[in-house]
């Protein structure tokens, strides 16, 4: 994969207008009714994929994501790092 291909994923939430999208190391929030992008962003260290959004407590969600990084030819690896995020969105 070339350095600028990058990686992205998609989650609408069951019960609010909002969408959760990552890109890269980014997850964003996007509003479905006027499809913008909210204020609210995470930045995490790893490029990551949407694994799951569920409701947390009180006025939260927690947004799921795998983050995984690799280095080698493609036969062998030299390093490699994943983490699983929990990550606390806002509601509103």
């Amino acid at each position: 994969m070339r350095q600028r291909d990058r990686n992205s994923a998609l989650w609408l939430t069951a019960h609010f207008p909002r969408l959760f999208v990552s890109v890269g190391t980014s997850i964003l929030k996007i509003d479905t009714g006027s499809f913008t992008l909210t204020q609210w962003r995470a930045a995490v260290e790893l490029p990551c994929r949407l694994v799951y959004v569920a409701e947390g407590r009180g006025k939260a969600w927690t947004v799921y994501a795998l983050g995984s990084s690799y280095v080698g030819d493609g036969t062998s690896v030299d390093r490699y790092k994943t983490h699983l995020y929990a990550i606390p969105a806002p509601k509103a």
